[in-house]
């Protein structure tokens, strides 16, 4: 898999609750700043978000995936459907796929990750901006601050990445790559959701 060009397919993905309690509509702003520091720097990107998708199964993604056969996935992890998620990773590396996972649930415990989902390949901790953006490159693993990965069956994570200085730096999250109108046709089922119109932001 040639990483180094700005030809990448690659697609980031919002996992679904494992519940209706939990499930939210809220447009996944840690995974479109991200995606807008990819654009940024000249990368397509796709993202999904199965919770705005409600009607998204995972056979969905997974003929998606088969399709497209994207060279990364990534995804940020929360504990509650940390499950779900990790579905989804394995079905990102059946199709041939880096994968990526980042999030709180990583960040907590990257080693235990790396050790217990051989289909994960990178874990990303803390902020994912400019770590991904250094993956696509095809920056060397070793030389990656903030990220965890293996190497010849070992474990190593790398010094951790300092936090953004300026966040004056960071594009706007890439709100363009989803439907924004799909935040506010949910509204009646779910008690945390947004109330049309409005958006969400990160001070």
């Amino acid at each position: 898999m040639d990483l180094n060009n700005k030809k990448l397919k690659i697609y980031l993905i919002n996992s679904p609750a494992f519940t209706e309690r939990w499930a939210t509509c809220y447009p996944p702003l840690g995974i479109l700043y991200i995606a807008a520091n990819l654009e940024k720097h000249g990368y397509g990107v796709k993202v999904v978000d199965m919770q705005a998708d409600e009607n998204m199964t995972f056979d969905d993604i997974k003929s998606i995936l088969r399709k497209e056969k994207p060279d990364i996935v990534g995804l940020s992890v929360y504990t509650p459907w940390r499950f779900n998620s990790f579905k989804l990773v394995k079905i990102a590396k059946e199709v041939g796929a880096k994968t990526i996972v980042g999030g709180p649930h990583i960040t907590a415990m990257p080693e235990l990750i790396l050790k217990n989902y051989p289909y994960v390949d990178i874990a990303v901790r803390g902020e994912g901006e400019e770590t991904v953006l250094e993956i696509a490159q095809n920056k060397n693993l070793s030389q990656i601050k903030g990220i965890t990965y293996r190497q010849n069956g070992n474990v190593i994570s790398n010094e951790q990445r300092p936090f953004i200085a300026d966040l004056d730096t960071l594009a706007f999250p890439s709100r363009h790559l989803l439907l924004m109108e799909k935040y506010f046709t949910r509204l009646n089922k779910y008690e945390y959701s947004l109330r049309p119109p409005g958006t969400t932001i990160m001070v």
